[in-house]
């Protein structure tokens, strides 16, 4: 049989009438299929994807015409004369290798992917989360603007409780997100993962794959993919539980990248050395805890706002000192009148704005929007707060009674200072102080009623 009849042949089958309709059969098995897939929630999809530009459509048009005439010349190119390049030249092939099986290399094993590299990526630290990581050239980076809560924020896959890392990848937005919680003893790293994805949490009805293990600055995690298009990474370190997500399908390469770079600032105080005040009670205990190595200065007299009020390096306080004599941490309490009460964050604010007027602290304004409430026992909850200044981080609390002093505990270092970022920042470095008291932020503590108490008084003016 000739090529030119071979093609003829071709072009009968391909022209002949109903050559697109199917047999019933076919479509029946189908639509049956389709009826029995899932089909895929259409959520956080449109933001996504940018809209086809004219541009677009017209290259999509060219590359279809294209297609067409390579078809039409390689069904003419026997008979007609019409070829559109130099004549075929045979070349011995092959066998051909069997679908569905990798060819193997020389040594018998299937290539692996290299990783994607953070080469020249941008550097971020956490003072709220405790932790760092490197994140694209090129891409945003916004800080949480408030502490993230399994109960307030499980279901806000994008809320403003967690860093954000936007940029553009193939000409399409892509976002990662990070956070981390506090958790008590006996939660488990993968009992938290399933209270976090139980719906209606941040990915809703999504399927989700069985976790599998990664190591995350050389702590066992575990990562998770969606049916939602979502890449997760888990691990626990300590009491707190790190979530680090990217919320576009594919991206698992750029989630893992990013988790490399990531390294664990917060503080494990549990082992840390216990100095026993002889002049003050903090709170309910006249102990703290304080990094090994450092040096104690015990306060050889009571603090008053007269002599000492004014007075950072005052000999008022029990102070703890780093071995490179650069960081400061001081603890104390400030009289309070005998009726005075400090039984709610409102009225413990009040007293800050009025201590730090008459200390000479600064700024005095806008302690509200920046304050971290703070939980003095993680049950009763006696209300603290937590406040950065412009050259120190201040946390103030009682046991809530009438007329109990005022407990101030300071790191005379701005929050952003060199000297304090080897211990994640001044804000870390009390947390981890404040830990050793029984103090917490009230987001940490395992009761809800603390969460809802304390998100009423972030969005309650004072």
């Amino acid at each position: 049989m000739t090529r030119a009849i071979d093609t003829e042949r071709i072009l009968d089958a391909f022209l002949a009438p109903e050559h697109d309709q199917l047999a019933d059969r076919v479509l029946e098995a189908a639509f049956a299929d389709i009826a029995r897939t899932p089909q895929r929630r259409a959520v956080r999809v449109p933001w996504r994807f940018p809209n086809v530009t004219p541009i677009l459509r017209t290259a999509v048009a060219v590359a279809v015409v294209v297609a067409a005439v390579g078809v039409g010349g390689v069904l003419l190119g026997g008979g007609s004369g019409i070829r559109l390049g130099p004549p075929p030249v045979a070349t011995p092939t092959a066998a051909p290798t069997p679908t569905g099986t990798p060819a193997p290399t020389l040594s018998g094993v299937t290539p692996v992917p290299a990783p994607m590299t953070t080469a020249g990526w941008q550097p971020f630290a956490s003072a709220r989360y405790g932790y760092t990581a490197d994140f694209p050239a090129g891409w945003s980076a916004t800080p949480a603007s408030r502490t993230w809560s399994l109960d307030v924020d499980r279901a806000d896959w994008s809320g403003p409780a967690s860093d954000h890392f936007l940029g553009d990848r193939g000409g399409q937005s892509v976002l990662l997100t990070a956070f981390s919680v506090g958790v008590t003893d006996a939660t488990s790293l993968s009992d938290w993962v399933a209270a976090y994805m139980e719906p209606p949490g941040t990915l809703g009805p999504c399927r989700v794959s069985t976790p599998a293990p990664i190591s995350i600055d050389g702590h066992a995690g575990l990562t998770t993919d969606t049916t939602c298009e979502d890449s997760e990474a888990f691990v626990r370190v300590n009491d707190r539980v790190y979530v680090f997500s990217v919320w576009r399908s594919g991206e698992r390469p750029l989630l893992e990248a990013f988790v490399s770079t990531v390294r664990i600032t917060a503080l494990d105080a549990s082992t840390w050395p216990t100095y026993t005040s002889t002049r003050y009670v903090f709170g309910n205990a006249p102990t703290i805890g304080h990094p090994a190595g450092w040096t104690v200065l015990p306060s050889d007299h009571d603090w008053t706002f007269e002599a000492d009020g004014r007075e950072f390096v005052t000999s008022a306080h029990d102070a703890f000192v780093d071995p490179a004599g650069q960081v400061r941490v001081s603890a104390w309490t400030v009289p309070s009148g005998p009726k005075e009460g400090h039984g709610t964050w409102h009225e413990v604010e009040a007293w800050v704005q009025a201590y730090c007027e008459r200390t000479g602290n600064s700024p005095c304004t806008g302690i509200h929007e920046r304050a971290v409430p703070l939980c003095l026992e993680k049950r009763d909850c006696h209300p603290g707060l937590l406040v950065p200044f412009q050259d120190d981080v201040q946390a103030f609390f009682t046991n809530g009674a009438p007329g109990t002093p005022m407990v101030v505990v300071a790191v005379w270092r701005g929050q952003d200072d060199p000297t304090t970022a080897p211990y994640g920042g001044s804000r870390n470095l009390l947390e981890a102080f404040l830990s050793t008291m029984d103090v917490q932020p009230a987001v940490d503590s395992p009761f809800p009623e603390s969460h809802a108490a304390a998100a009423s008084f972030r969005a309650t003016a004072p």
